[in-house]
């Protein structure tokens, strides 16, 4: 029997049991394609003459163990064909705490396969490898009697008992030689398969220990390529453009008589769909609307923003993967949905980006790899503090720390850490940054946010804000049924109407003639009561009327100040309802210089960024924007109203100088002075503002700092 050659022998297996428990059972697969990329930079390292080589990562159901291990047991290898490794580095396995690589904190003190595997492969983890076309192989497993870790004993009678086995007769026959040595390998590379806990064990099932980790449904959880695919799309960001990673670990299922049908292909690879493991960033640029790539200090910080889920697809659209047009979903009878493709195309290989609405992910990446992954929830809230207040869940985030950093994975490659004291990564500090210089380095990702918390000019925002409410200020208004028939018309014998006055076609050639917009320095009169001309009395020949909902354009605002409209002087508000055809409910002049609307915009900057000049000075436009745009829509509100009700409307009780006194610039003033209800329409219209929020995160920090 063989046995580490080790001072402290049972140290060494006390340790594997231990780092095999931190890691978990899915670090094992992480660590042997780590290894088998490891093997394939190596090789193409010491023999850059081998231009055409293509390095290439595969995962199949070892046939040699299902053919002659006795049980017929599926048992999961990874197969690389990279450098290989020699009789003399495989007999140097056993020593854990050895390594045939060079030591150092970011290899993972070069045991992680060995490590990571062994706690869940009692019965064995069996290495073959092939140097210059010559291989050997051997198997590590835990002895139970002797509660340690060690090689396996191929006993071949006669007193031969060997670790380290040739793949050649007359050790193995020449059908098992051929079983043992994937077709992908040539001359190099190696294949590592793990046995599990016993020798019936199929070890392509998921592990029970990762089933509430991965939280798959039940699907899912019993295929191989799914729950594999997702562990190594969720271990890696980018896989290096010379490598290809397959998977082909789905099986055909037994035949009636129980027997397993042999593959339709190769008895390496199975008969199912190939698939191919290319990691998060794949998915990311393959659904983004926009993506950019933004630096920071000591960090890279890549940036994608999808469409929404409901955006739907044109039928003649080219789908890249296949070269064929999306066309028309069978199930609905319409267009492809967004959500949709992304439900069907990374619903099992990146269980996070599904056609659900959340598609938010957060991460850090280094080496290829990728670390702290923050999905759903998390997502959302890490966002947050990269200044992402809106549209979270069509956004996505990795950072890269640069090579200053000195980042490296911890030992059981769980977590990263930066700088010589191992801190963990600092979001806080990253998103930060990130977020008060959106500006600068991702414009298009602020004009998203921007755009999703409805920032736009003053007048558009108005517009929007009155559209909210028309349905108040709609006035109803009597009506045919059909259209009507002046009483004047004439009817021709034939029977066929004409009617009479008809109004001539506009001259091309003439100019049209605009009225120009009222003077502010005019004198009003008063027109004579509305309440008689603004009824409309169709003529009926023999038709019944009806009531419709009339419109009514919002009144022009226009912001101002005392001395560009001195009448309104230490009013809040002016309302000129005079109406031209460019401004058909009048014009509200704003006083931009009245003490109400400056109070408000005081109050505003104190609450929130204090005495910092700087703050201030950069925050002012915004919240002048804000505090004049909640200011002049109650102002507005209040004219629309007396247009609705009193000039429109129901005020036949009302006198025209009854009327008219709703919206003198006194009354304006007193529906100014109502400040309660707009301080609260301010302050969310504040917390809403990206930039805004941006400046109040950085207060937040400093406050936080000094305390």
């Amino acid at each position: 029997m063989s046995k580490f050659i080790e001072t402290d022998e049972l140290g060494a297996s006390f340790f594997l049991g231990l780092f095999g428990a931190d890691v978990g059972p899915g670090k094992q697969f992480r660590e042997l394609s780590k290894n088998a990329y490891e093997a394939l930079m190596e090789y193409m390292l010491k023999h850059p003459e081998d231009v055409d080589f293509r390095g290439m990562v595969e995962q199949y159901v070892d046939p040699y163990t299902r053919e002659f291990g006795g049980h017929g047991a599926k048992k999961l290898g990874v197969c690389d064909n990279g450098i290989g490794m020699t009789k003399k580095t495989m007999a140097g396995l056993n020593r854990i705490f050895s390594s045939n690589k060079t030591q150092s904190l970011h290899g993972n003190y070069g045991i992680g396969a060995r490590a990571s595997t062994l706690k869940f492969n009692p019965e064995g983890v069996e290495f073959r490898s092939w140097v210059d076309g010559k291989g050997h192989t051997c198997t590590l497993c835990w002895y139970p009697d002797e509660m340690k870790y060690g090689f396996y004993d191929y006993d071949f009678g006669d007193g031969v008992v060997m670790n380290v086995v040739p793949i050649e007769p007359p050790y193995f026959t020449e059908e098992e030689c051929e079983l043992m040595k994937p077709p992908m390998i040539k001359d190099h590379g190696t294949f590592v398969v793990l046995h599990g806990d016993e020798p019936t064990a199929d070890t392509t099932l998921m592990p029970l220990a990762l089933r509430d980790e991965l939280g798959f449904d039940a699907r899912s959880k019993e295929h191989t390529a799914y729950w594999m695919t997702y562990i190594y799309n969720r271990q890696y960001f980018a896989l290096p453009d010379n490598v290809q990673f397959r998977l082909f670990t789905e099986l055909v299922g037994q035949k009636a008589d129980g027997a397993v049908p042999k593959s339709r292909r190769n008895v390496f690879r199975g008969a199912n769909t190939l698939r191919i493991v290319r990691g998060t960033k794949w998915i990311l640029d393959r659904f983004a609307l926009k993506s950019g790539v933004a630096q920071i200090t000591g960090a890279k910080v890549m940036w994608w923003i999808y469409p929404d889920s409901d955006t739907e697809l044109p039928p003649e659209a080219i789908d890249p993967e296949t070269d064929k047009p999306y066309g028309i979903n069978n199930e609905t009878g319409k267009p492809f949905t967004v959500g949709l493709l992304r439900k069907r195309k990374a619903r099992m290989w990146y269980p996070w980006f599904t056609g659900s609405d959340n598609h938010a992910i957060v991460a850090a990446t280094f080496g290829g790899e990728q670390f702290d992954l923050f999905t759903k929830v998390e997502a959302l809230r890490t966002l947050q503090k990269f200044g992402i207040f809106a549209g979270q869940s069509n956004v996505s985030i990795i950072v890269e720390p640069d090579a200053d950093q000195l980042a490296r994975s911890n030992m059981n490659r769980t977590a990263l850490l930066i700088g010589e004291d191992n801190k963990a990564l600092p979001w806080e500090r990253w998103g930060s940054e990130f977020a008060r210089r959106m500006g600068e380095v991702a414009p298009e990702l602020l004009d998203y946010v921007e755009n999703k918390l409805g920032h736009t000019d003053f007048e558009s925002e108005l517009g929007r804000l009155i559209a909210e409410m028309q349905d108040d200020f709609r006035v109803q208004t009597l009506g045919s049924k059909r259209s009507r028939v002046k009483a004047s018309d004439e009817i021709d014998p034939d029977g066929i109407t004409k009617t009479r006055g008809k109004r001539a076609a506009p001259d091309p050639d003439k100019a049209p003639v605009v009225r120009p917009d009222p003077d502010p320095g005019r004198t009003i009169r008063h027109r004579a009561s509305p309440n008689g001309r603004t009824k409309y009395k169709p003529i009926q020949i023999g038709q019944s009327a009806r009531l419709t909902l009339q419109q009514q354009p919002h009144p022009e605002v226009k912001l101002v100040t005392e001395d560009e409209h001195p009448t309104f002087r230490g009013r809040a508000a002016e309302y000129v309802q005079e109406t031209t055809e460019k401004h058909p409910s009048g014009i509200v002049f704003i006083n931009k210089d009245f003490d109400v609307l400056q109070n408000l915009i005081d109050e505003t900057l104190n609450s929130n960024f204090g005495d910092d000049d700087e703050k201030r000075a950069a925050a002012q436009p915004r919240v002048e924007h804000w505090v004049q745009l909640v200011y002049s829509v109650q102002i507005v509100f209040a004219v629309m109203t007396y247009r609705h009700s009193y000039k429109l409307g129901h005020g036949a009780e009302w006198s025209e100088a009854a009327a008219m006194k709703l919206v003198e610039p006194e009354a304006l003033t007193a529906v100014a002075l109502a400040r309660p209800g707009m301080r609260a329409e301010i302050k969310r219209r504040i917390n809403a503002d990206q930039r805004l929020r941006l400046l109040m995160m950085q207060d937040e920090e400093e406050a936080k700092a000094a305390s």
